[in-house]
């Protein structure tokens, strides 16, 4: 009995998406605009009283997210709050520390 490869060509996307939400891959589906394109869409400028995620707030800055993790621990990033294990972001704090920024 043979064994048939499994396609696993789908799931690197995908996981690509999750950890760079800003990458685009060859071949995959662009968001229709207006349409709520994960953390790109939510992201994008709206600030509706919502906290933001690490992701979030990476696509707003256009700044990987490693990077924001390593201005966390060296205490010259946006200010963030942790909420449990979570780390979010009041999206008036990070435009006020874009303002200081320049």
């Amino acid at each position: 009995m043979q064994h048939r490869p499994v396609e696993r060509a789908g799931l690197a996307d995908l996981w690509i998406l999750r950890v760079w939400p800003g990458v685009r891959r060859a071949g995959l589906p662009k968001a229709e605009p207006g349409a709520d394109a994960g953390p790109a869409g939510r992201a994008a400028g709206r600030l509706d009283g919502r906290l933001w995620t690490i992701e979030e707030l990476s696509v707003y800055l256009g700044i990987p997210v490693p990077t924001l993790y390593r201005w966390r621990r060296y205490r010259c990033g946006p200010p963030a709050h942790r909420i449990g294990r979570h780390l979010r972001y009041v999206p008036e704090e990070v435009v006020a520390w874009l303002r200081e920024q320049s």
